[in-house]
């Protein structure tokens, strides 16, 4: 785990039967989120954290993060 805590966004190829990725293009390397105390159910201590991956009709990319509270 990285230190502070952080997603990636990456582009990946996927098969025509969805059984196998390739060609992975790290976009965003370093996006922060904070741990916190939960009963979240995917790894560690849980992790407050979320966000969207967006395109607009001219082909920008928006990435959000949610509101990381404290």
């Amino acid at each position: 785990m990285s230190t502070p805590p952080t997603n990636r966004l990456m582009r990946l190829v996927v098969n025509e039967d969805f059984t196998h990725v390739s060609e992975r293009t790290d976009i965003v390397d370093d996006v922060r989120y904070k741990l916190v105390d939960s009963d979240h159910p995917f790894g560690g201590p849980g992790a407050y954290n979320g966000g969207r991956v967006r395109f607009d009709a001219d082909g920008h990319l928006f990435l959000t993060t949610g509101d990381v509270r404290p």
